[in-house]
């Protein structure tokens, strides 16, 4: 008997020396040995000969790695790249397919791989901003907008109780430019600072951590722009 198994995991995931160690030990044990290898962000492909040459990969500007692959046997893979999805960015970080000789291995794979990966997963708030996608921020801004400009249309009125169609234009151009300036703001932060999976190794290290220290300072950034943006709408209107 053959039993094809598979494994989406969802969250983001932070992938570094240790996560390889601890896959490559989990393999060997119920597969032949792994073979490693990488897409780099400016399109190369570079294959690695042991976890111990992947694990030293300097790792650096357009030559860090992007996606990775994990071959160990004929059929069976490990694919560490988003899984994109329409609505919610990518429904997967994680992809695994393997064949074994009954449903009770299967599983037990199934069940230390993720558990494996739960230990380098990222926080829930982390995996929740990395999932909101351009489009979200589109909605979220055109709604903004929307109200917003309505109220300017409802207060602002000529002497006879209409609406001129200046103030109609000049509202809804207002309204739109800066939903086009924030929505590209916000979408690069989302890029930048929340990426679906982060290769934690060589250079790339130094990277993530000098992130890491500016993320708190961007969000709160983003807080007192908001609010101030919300007292100097009130302040015109």
């Amino acid at each position: 008997m053959k039993v094809s198994g598979k494994l989406s995991y969802k969250s983001a995931i932070i992938v570094n020396d240790v996560f390889f160690k601890d896959i490559d030990e989990l393999l060997r044990e119920y597969f032949e040995k792994p073979k490693y290898s990488a897409q780099l962000i400016n399109g190369d492909e570079v294959e690695f000969e042991s976890v111990s040459e992947l694990i030293s990969y300097d790792n650096f500007s357009n030559r860090a790695i992007k996606t990775m692959r994990i071959g160990f046997g004929i059929g069976n893979y490990i694919r560490i790249e988003p899984s994109m999805a329409f609505i919610n960015g990518y429904k997967s970080t994680l992809e695994m397919g393997f064949e074994v000789e009954n449903n009770d291995k299967s599983e037990e794979i199934k069940r230390k791989v993720n558990d494996l990966c739960d230990k380098h997963k990222q926080s829930f708030m982390y995996t929740a901003a990395s999932r909101f996608t351009l489009m979200h921020i589109c909605i979220l801004l055109w709604g903004l907008s929307f109200i917003s400009n309505l109220n300017v249309l409802i207060t602002h009125k000529t002497d006879d109780g209409t609406m001129s169609n200046s103030t109609i234009v000049a509202a809804v151009t207002v309204g739109v430019v800066i939903m086009l300036l924030i929505s590209a703001a916000l979408s690069w932060i989302i890029k930048q600072y929340f990426p679906a999976i982060v290769f934690y190794l060589g250079e790339n290290i130094k990277s993530v951590e000098k992130k890491s220290k500016t993320k708190s300072n961007i969000f709160w950034c983003i807080i007192v722009a908001g609010i101030v943006s919300a007292i100097v709408s009130s302040f015109f209107n």
